[in-house]
């Protein structure tokens, strides 16, 4: 069967430092999609550039927008919408070691600091979709299922994302703006120094003979999320790769 041919949106992408998120940029890219793609750290834009070949560079646009800053945000938003509007924002997963910084007033910090970049870029992007009557909004995060295995989790961040996530799908559903999270179970990590067949050995208490995925064949899973209106497709959590048995 073939698969429906998804038009090609202009999608923002806030956060994107981390690995997880560049991938789902990458594969966006590729797909044929127009990128906005904010960074938090200053060499992070020009390195994820350098990553991308000559067609997909084309087609990304790449912003340093520092830990949440609102001046720098809104002229990169109003950039970006005069390019052309923007039909999808995603969140990206923010690595932050939570279980490090417990008992520390760095933990709570942090946590707050990706809250508040997520809240002053819906200030930006949700008054815009609304007036256009359409928008999708997708966050990106970890099952927290999967930290014993060393992957870069963080519980705290994840459970106010996803709550967020609910009570916004709530609030916008009159105004056509979907809002859903994608969770990441086990994948293929590229500097995983184990073979296939020692992460099966060691990730079989989940499944029989389970497939770990990289990234990239993951990925398409993202495009679902933004392929359907809100009356059909909102306040969902939709799960990628294994290790996700049990609820979030």
């Amino acid at each position: 069967m073939n698969k429906p041919e998804i038009p090609s949106k202009h999608i923002l992408m806030v956060a994107a430092d981390a690995q997880l998120s560049q991938s789902a940029a990458r594969y966006l890219l590729a797909q044929g999609h127009q990128m906005t793609v904010w960074f938090c750290g200053v060499n992070a834009p020009t390195a994820f550039l350098q990553s991308l070949n000559t067609e997909s560079r084309e087609r990304c646009h790449v912003e340093c927008c520092g830990d949440g800053n609102l001046e720098a945000m809104t002229g990169a938003f109003i950039q970006a919408e005069t390019r052309k509007p923007v039909d999808v924002v995603i969140y990206g997963h923010v690595e932050l070691d939570e279980f490090a910084l417990l008992g520390t007033d760095e933990l709570m910090d942090s946590v707050e600091r990706v809250l508040i970049q997520v809240h002053r870029v819906n200030r930006l992007v949700i008054p815009a979709m609304m007036k256009r009557g359409y928008g999708h909004l997708v966050f990106l995060v970890m099952a927290n299922q999967v930290r014993s295995a060393g992957y870069p989790t963080s519980p705290i961040q994840t459970g106010a994302k996803l709550a967020l996530m609910r009570t916004l799908a709530r609030e916008l559903s009159g105004f056509r703006i979907a809002v859903n999270a994608l969770s990441f179970g086990y994948y293929a990590r590229e500097e995983d120094t184990r073979n296939k067949k020692q992460m099966q050995e060691e990730l079989s208490v989940f499944a029989h003979r389970l497939q770990v995925l990289p990234l990239n064949e993951l990925m398409e899973l993202i495009q679902v999320l933004f392929s359907f209106p809100s009356s059909v497709l909102s306040g969902q959590i939709m799960h990628a790769g294994t290790g996700l048995d049990m609820p979030m």
